[in-house]
């Protein structure tokens, strides 16, 4: 009975583990989003970044009362 037990706990652990498929595909989604990140990051520190420095430039005219 108890090894009955066992081995029903040792499927339902085995249906539910993930698949090193899984695991890579969350990896490299996490990279991704990283580089992502990184890149955002990198345009905002140069003042490239399109949709920042509009944001920060319609910030500043409506302090002014200009907008």
């Amino acid at each position: 009975s108890q090894i009955d037990k066992a081995n029903d706990r040792l499927d339902e652990l085995d249906a539910e583990k993930s698949t090193h498929d899984d695991v890579e595909g969350l990896r490299k989604e996490m990279h991704q989003i990283r580089d992502d990140w990184h890149d955002r990051a990198s345009h905002i520190a140069r003042g490239t970044d399109i949709e920042t420095t509009k944001a920060v430039v319609g910030q500043i005219l409506q302090e002014k009362g200009l907008i």
